[in-house]
C-alpha cells in the first residue's frame, strides 16, 4: 500500500528523543519510522494506543486496523448501490448511516459510538487528517483499495460528535454525449451551434448535485480538442479528462478560480472550462477571456436562466460585458428515471393531463433491482436560453432604465423548448413520471 506521510509532531516526545524520530509514514496498517535507534514493535504498539488507535489484528495473512473492516464493508454495499454519497450521522445513543442514491438519501444501518471512533481513526488516516484533531472541521481524500473509486471526506464536529460525509467519485468517470444526458436533437443543436463560434461563452446553471459539471465536459466532446488548447478550472477535479489540461483550485496556496484564469491566459488558450463563477473578480475576467478570442464554458448556481444574468448584475459587472459576452444558459435538474425492470403503464389522473398533455405514463412498481423505489437512474432535464439580440440590447442599456421585471421577460423569451416541454418529452418517451418532475418546474 502507498505509503503517506504522518506527522512526527502526533508522537509523543518522550519517543521522539529517546529513538531519534526524524519522520513516520503510514501505510494504512502500520506505522513506519526513519530513525537513529530502531523502534520495537511493543513501543509501536504503545504509541498507537497513545494516538488513540488500536492495535492491528491479523485477518488472514493481512494486518488490519480496527474499524477498517467496518468501513469496508459499507463501501462493498455503497459500491453495488451506485451510491454517490455516505453520511455517517452520530445521534445521542447510535451512529445513522445513509446512502445518497439517484439523489434522495435511504437509511441503511446504524453502529455505536465506540464502532464508529474506530471507523473515523481509519478515515482520517487514509484521507491524511489529523486524528487527534476532533474539534475542528476536516476535509481529505483517498483512493480505494480496489483503485475503481476515489473518496473525498468531510468530518465536523456535531452535537454528538463528528458527522462524516465521504462522496464517491468513480476513477474511470467516462465522458458523457449530450445525447446521453437526456437533451432532444432539438436542445443539442443550439449547443452545437454556439460551440462552433470562435469565441463567447455558455452558462450551465441550476442547484448543487444537478450535474453541471457532466454537462460542461458532454459540451467539450462537441469540440475537436486535438486541434485546440483546452484548459480546465476546477474545485474539485471530479472527472478526469485525458485530452485537456486540468488545475485544481487550491485556495490555501492562493490558487484561486480568478488566480488560475489570470495565469492560464498566458498559455495561448482556445477553450477554458471554469468550474464555477463565485465572485466578481472571477466573473469578470471570464467576461472579458470571452470577448478576446477564447470560449469560455462556466456554471453558476441560480435556480432559472434569467436570474443567471441578474446575478451577473449583482456582481456589478458592466451590462455592455454581459450583453457581449453571454450565449447560451442552460438551466437543468436532475431526475430519477423508471425503472425499466418493474414499470408498468399507468393512467395519469386528469387534473396532470392537462398540464403535460400526456394521458398515460410508465411508472416502476418496486423491485430488487431499484431497491424497491421504482426508480433506477437519472437523466437531466434541460432549458435552454439562446440569448435574443432584443434582449441583448436591453441587458446593454440596463443601467439606463433597470427595468427588472421587462429584462427578465425578455430573456425568457429567448426559451424555445422550455423545461416543461422538456418533461413532457421524457414522460411521452417512458423515462419518467409527472411526480417526479413536479418539484423542478
Amino acid at each position: 500500500m502507498e505509503l503517506r506521510f504522518f506527522s512526527k509532531d502526533l508522537i509523543p516526545h518522550h519517543y521522539r528523543k529517546k529513538y531519534q524520530i526524524h519522520t513516520v509514514d503510514w501505510d494504512g496498517t502500520s506505522l513506519h519510522f526513519d530513525s537513529m535507534i530502531p523502534v520495537p514493535i511493543e513501543v509501536q504498539n504503545d504509541i498507537l494506543q497513545e494516538l488513540g488507535l488500536e492495535i492491528p489484528y491479523k485477518k488472514g495473512e493481512h494486518t488490519t486496523l480496527q474499524g477498517d473492516e467496518t468501513l469496508e464493508c459499507f463501501f462493498s454495499y455503497a459500491f453495488q448501490r451506485r451510491t454517490t454519497d455516505i453520511h455517517f450521522e452520530p445521534q445521542e445513543k447510535m451512529v445513522s448511516i445513509r446512502y445518497r442514491i439517484d439523489g434522495l438519501l435511504h437509511p441503511v444501518d446504524s453502529i455505536s459510538h465506540e464502532e464508529y471512533q474506530k471507523m473515523t481513526r481509519v478515515i482520517k488516516l487514509k484521507g491524511g487528517m489529523d486524528i487527534t484533531e476532533n474539534r475542528l472541521p476536516q476535509e481529505g481524500g483517498f483512493r480505494h483499495e480496489s483503485c475503481q473509486f476515489d473518496i473525498r471526506a468531510s468530518i465536523v464536529p456535531s452535537l454528538y460528535g463528528e458527522k462524516a460525509v465521504l462522496r464517491i467519485l468513480p476513477v474511470c468517470n467516462q465522458l458523457q454525449k449530450l445525447e446521453l444526458l437526456g437533451m432532444t436533437e432539438f436542445q443539442m443543436k443550439f449547443v452545437q451551434n454556439a460551440v462552433r463560434k470562435r469565441s463567447g461563452s455558455i452558462i450551465v446553471n441550476g442547484p448543487t448535485g444537478s450535474g453541471k459539471s457532466t454537462t460542461l465536459h458532454a459540451i467539450l466532446q462537441e469540440l475537436d480538442c486535438t486541434s485546440k488548447s483546452v484548459l480546465s478550472i476546477e474545485d474539485p477535479i471530479e472527472i478526469v479528462d485525458p485530452i485537456i489540461s486540468q488545475f485544481q483550485v487550491d485556495e490555501a496556496l492562493g490558487l484561486t478560480y480568478a488566480e488560475y484564469l489570470k495565469r492560464v491566459l498566458r498559455q495561448d488558450p482556445d477553450v477554458i472550462l471554469l468550474g464555477e463563477i463565485r465572485d466578481k473578480e472571477t466573473a469578470r475576467l471570464a467576461c472579458e477571456a470571452s470577448l478576446t478570442g477564447h470560449y469560455v464554458l462556466s456554471t453558476i448556481h441560480t435556480k432559472t436562466t434569467a436570474d443567471v444574468v441578474l446575478r451577473l448584475l449583482e456582481m456589478q459587472l458592466e451590462p455592455f460585458l454581459i450583453a457581449d459576452a453571454l450565449q447560451l444558459i442552460i438551466n437543468q435538474r436532475l431526475i430519477r428515471k423508471s425503472c425499466p425492470y418493474c414499470s408498468v403503464e399507468e393512467k395519469i389522473s386528469p387534473m396532470y393531463q392537462k398540464v403535460f398533455h400526456v394521458e398515460t405514463q410508465k411508472k416502476g412498481r418496486g423491485c430488487h433491482y431499484c431497491n424497491n423505489t421504482g426508480y433506477l437512474g437519472r437523466v437531466g432535464l434541460f432549458e435552454i436560453n439562446q440569448i435574443s439580440e432584443k434582449a441583448r440590447d436591453f441587458v446593454f442599456s440596463f443601467l439606463s432604465h433597470a427595468n427588472v421585471n421587462q429584462c427578465m421577460q425578455l430573456l425568457n423569451e429567448g426559451i424555445a423548448f422550455t423545461m416543461k416541454d422538456h418533461a413532457t418529452d421524457l414522460i411521452k418517451r417512458g423515462l419518467t413520471t409527472y411526480q417526479e418532475v413536479l418539484p423542478c418546474l
